[in-house]
């Protein structure tokens, strides 16, 4: 029998070209993209001033239970078809946007324990690497990981604790310079990894990049 699935979203900057969690989120001109869910309709506006608009894909709705005024609840059903997500449209959103050599993923998250992934950014290129993994894990870990062109993994961090139904703070950074790559949670560093092979990540999202779904199979 499949569970329903729900995962609130109150705030989420995603892809930033940089390695500043806690950057301005309005000013900060290396932001790609910023959703607010102050407001959420069939499509969700980004606020980073770049027009990355997303199209709501299956059973995304208001809730004014955010962190930070509104939030998104997203809510599904066990199965890739059941996933509720947003669709950026990768197969023609601009490379020279997609980070490569540094990044930071952050997100205010509450999320029922259902026993499945509950999963905050997704993207895959073109020769179907899966190329980024932010998420709640079903055993109550975090992982953050990144991919290489060829389906190399950069790193993949598995550390803390998820506290389900409770809001939290979610951060990876990553910095190809640096060889390193950092997990926060609620503004702590959780996991911290000198990456042995430091390398560019996946520069093109050309087989889609759903940005927040309820479920995924682990890849």
């Amino acid at each position: 029998m499949s569970k329903k699935l729900t995962c609130l979203i109150s705030l989420i900057l995603i892809l930033t070209l940089t390695t500043n969690v806690f950057a301005d989120l309005i000013s900060d001109p290396s932001i790609v993209v910023y959703y607010s869910f102050d407001e959420v309709g069939d499509i969700i506006f980004d606020q980073s001033g770049n027009g990355h608009d997303g199209v709501v894909k299956g059973d995304i709705t208001a809730d004014s239970d955010g962190k930070r005024n509104g939030a998104a609840r997203f809510e599904g059903r066990g199965g890739p078809s059941g996933c509720s997500y947003i669709d950026l449209d990768g197969a023609n959103f601009p490379t020279d946007e997609n980070p490569t050599s540094a990044m930071t993923i952050s997100a205010w998250a509450k999320c029922e324990d259902t026993g499945d992934h509950q999963t905050l950014f997704n993207a895959r290129a073109a020769d179907s690497t899966w190329v980024i993994h932010p998420e709640l894990r079903s055993n109550g870990e975090f992982r953050w990981l990144l991919r290489a062109a060829g389906g190399t993994t950069i790193f993949d961090i598995r550390a803390g604790t998820v506290t389900w139904d409770e809001w939290l703070h979610y951060a990876g950074t990553y910095d190809k310079e640096a060889g390193k790559a950092i997990l926060h949670i609620n503004g702590e560093v959780v996991h911290e990894e000198n990456t042995s092979n430091p390398s560019d990540i996946v520069g093109d999202w050309k087989m889609g990049d759903p940005t927040a779904i309820a479920r995924r199979p682990g890849h």
